[in-house]
């Protein structure tokens, strides 16, 4: 497990689902504070009510379109949000 300075962690999940006729990979790359309270969550799950695109991001009380980010892009965000010394 990874754990910053300010007790944050990141969480990232990727797999395959061949049970459908086409696979396709499933991922969630999840980003918690230190009271494990979501700070931002990228996935491609199914959502009711549906939403336009199957990939988006989940931030606090928010939920908007959002293409995977690389895992590079994952840490820059990450980095950006981190308290300064």
């Amino acid at each position: 497990m990874v754990r910053f300075a300010d007790g944050s962690e990141p969480h990232f999940r990727e797999y395959l689902d061949t049970v459908l006729s086409e696979p396709r990979l499933m991922y969630v790359y999840h980003y918690q504070d230190a009271q494990r309270r979501l700070i931002f969550r990228y996935d491609n799950a199914a959502h009711k009510p549906m939403l336009p695109q199957a990939e988006h991001k989940h931030t606090t009380g928010d939920i908007q379109p959002a293409l995977p980010p690389s895992f590079q892009g994952i840490i820059e965000e990450i980095v950006r949000r981190l308290p300064r010394p």
